[in-house]
């Protein structure tokens, strides 16, 4: 107990040198702190807009769909499914969705692109679709116009109230065509979309292609954050042969790719905070046991064993390096917390999976405070282990003659 004592007292012995090896850890954790939180809020946030802003969470397809699409993969009976699906409890919404390519064309301009019907009604209660209608109309249960992204206006040279030409292929082998009025442009946000995906109403897709009461997948949401495999397994034992639920790490499996390996690169930047802190954390403890060698040496004299003197340098330095966790915490807390609320404005639009981002939020999350206090602490430990072994093998003669 008194070699604690005379540990605690030590750390205020050397004021300036604690002070500067105290900041050090201080900022390692608050550093360290931050990017853990930004980096979890920032891929919070990409998950956020792909998956409750557009993708879904959870999509139910036909088995072998995400393997080769196809016109011809449906959901069967797709309106009784919808009605046992609204009855789950993680559901708290499904969007039904038809996929098929076509030529549009407006006067002597054409373009091709992807048809999209959607449910007026429940894609805006699952994902807000309305708020991306910039102009014009949105669609309602008894549209007879389509949507058009603003890339394919552009294209098309064409403006609300046009006439769109659709020229597909029904389920059946037939040329489906018809003519829509434009109703509305949708500017979602999702470059890669709005250049080429014209919208309608599912009803009148179905008709067009012969694919009565039939849909590609219908998207799923819960809310749950992070209840993806949840609700997949939830809605597993209710869906009909030949149809799978699946997560959106198995639907954007690339995209979950690509972000786990940024995620990954991200904490290279942590490494090196934390070998920039244990290199100065090394260079100060040093010094103190190479200054208190006279000090150690009379110890030793005294009595006092190797193994004493080593837990004496050791319980000083897990003493600062705890004071200075606490220290980082007061400062992290706020920080988190205010980039949390606030975000971060990105200098130039980030550009992700075809989605633009101009604002970073970090997460408030436990992993952000319980990390770095435990990679501190070990990298105190670690370091001090060599200068500790140094004053414990202190020769009592030698020292007291050399100072």
């Amino acid at each position: 107990m008194k070699f604690v004592t005379m540990a605690f007292r030590n750390i205020f012995r050397q004021r300036r040198r604690s002070f500067l090896t105290a900041l050090t850890m201080v900022c390692a954790f608050w550093l360290t702190s931050f990017s853990i939180a930004f980096n979890l809020g920032s891929y919070g946030d990409i998950i956020e807009t792909f998956t409750r802003k557009s993708y879904g969470q959870v999509k139910v397809h036909e088995s072998t769909y995400l393997a080769s699409q196809s016109l011809y993969k449906t959901v069967h009976n797709a309106d009784s499914l919808l009605r046992v699906l609204d009855f789950v409890p993680l559901v708290s919404a499904a969007a039904p969705r038809l996929y098929t390519g076509a030529l549009f064309s407006v006067g002597n301009r054409t373009t091709f692109g992807s048809l999209v019907g959607i449910d007026p009604v429940r894609e805006e209660k699952a994902f807000g679709f309305n708020r991306h209608v910039t102009v014009g109309n949105p669609l309602t249960p008894n549209s007879n116009s389509v949507l058009v992204g603003s890339g394919v206006l552009k294209t098309l040279n064409a403006s609300v109230g046009d006439t769109l030409f659709v020229l597909t292929q029904g389920a059946d082998g037939s040329m489906a065509n018809e003519l829509f009025p434009i109703g509305g442009v949708v500017s979602s946000g999702n470059n890669q979309a709005d250049r080429s995906t014209v919208y309608l109403r599912l009803n009148a897709m179905q008709e067009l292609l012969v694919l009565e009461n039939q849909v590609h997948e219908i998207a799923l949401l819960s809310d749950l954050k992070n209840g993806a495999r949840k609700l997949a397994d939830q809605v597993a034992p209710i869906l009909p042969e030949q149809t799978t639920a699946f997560t959106w790490q198995e639907f954007l499996s690339s995209f979950y790719r690509a972000m786990q390996a940024d995620q990954k690169g991200g904490y290279i930047s942590l490494v090196i905070i934390m070998v920039i802190a244990a290199g100065g954390i090394l260079n100060t403890v040093l010094m103190a046991v190479l200054e208190r060698r006279r000090e150690y040496g009379l110890l030793k004299a005294l009595g006092t064993t190797p193994i004493q003197l080593f837990s004496l340098v050791m319980i000083e330095m897990i003493f600062l390096s705890f004071l200075s966790v606490g220290v980082g915490m007061l400062f992290a807390v706020p920080t988190n917390l205010w980039f949390s609320i606030k975000g971060m404005t990105l200098p130039e639009p980030m550009t992700y999976g075809g989605m633009s981002f101009t604002t970073m939020h970090a997460e408030m999350n436990l992993a952000a405070f319980l990390i770095p206090g435990i990679v501190v602490l070990f990298t105190t430990v670690v370091v001090t282990l060599w200068p500790a072994i140094m004053a414990s093998q202190t020769t009592p003669a030698e020292s007291l003659r050399k100072n």
